[in-house]
């Protein structure tokens, strides 16, 4: 079960539900969950704090960003940041502003290792129209940014960028970052998930949690 939970980044969410439903399961794999659990947890608030931060900066250097999955989905669907396992920032762009969102992350501590540093114009060229975001890592704070121009490789499926794509504000503290509107994020994680196969649960889990609550109506419309 802790391998099957790790494997499918649910083990946040079967942490909550165990707990919740008060199940006595054995306590090493109970300490292992808890465990896992506070890991998400302590990872998740340094991961939004930093998207916190990073969104200021490309605010500063006038480049509009909307943040996707990570913090801003786990707030919409699980009203916290003690459940869903997220491993990177995903930050979308205007493709006119990759340049610039590019030298501010560089700027702010992070290194490019995808595609690989020292690759020719043209090279890079060719790279945009064939693929959908840059990554990056902060090595100091062990983060790693997957800056976007598209949402899929491919040009025809859900071609929203940040100058056109319909958002919302999800508030972190003090402090607010853009994400899609609900009908977007719902989208997006549809064809996510289609796009992967479904390889993991966590992805079914999303959709699961974002419409609890969402009524009748509202789930048909989706």
């Amino acid at each position: 079960m802790l391998r099957i939970s790790n494997r499918h980044r649910v083990a946040g969410l079967v942490h909550d539900g165990l707990t919740r439903t008060k199940t006595r399961i054995p306590p090493q794999v109970a300490q292992a969950l808890a465990d896992k659990a506070h890991s998400i947890l302590r990872a998740n608030l340094n991961s939004a704090a930093e998207a916190i931060r990073l969104h200021q900066l490309l605010r500063d250097a006038g480049v509009r960003a909307i943040s996707f999955k990570g913090s801003s989905l786990a707030l919409i669907a699980f009203d916290g940041l003690g459940i869903r396992h997220s491993k990177d920032i995903d930050i979308l762009v205007a493709p006119a502003f990759v340049d610039k969102a590019s030298k501010t992350l560089e700027a702010a501590g992070y290194r490019r290792f995808e595609p690989v540093p020292g690759l020719s114009q043209a090279g890079l060229k060719t790279y945009t129209q064939l693929r959908k975001d840059y990554a990056y890592k902060n090595s100091e704070k062990q983060i790693e940014i997957e800056l976007h121009w598209r949402l899929f490789d491919n040009q025809l499926l859900m071609p929203l960028s940040a100058s056109n794509a319909n958002t919302q504000l999800v508030t972190i503290g003090d402090a607010t970052i853009p994400t899609f509107s609900d009908d977007d994020l719902f989208a997006y994680l549809c064809l996510h998930g289609a796009l992967t196969g479904w390889f993991r649960l966590k992805w079914l889990a999303d959709i699961g949690a974002l419409l609890v609550g969402a009524g009748p109506e509202n789930i048909l419309k989706l």
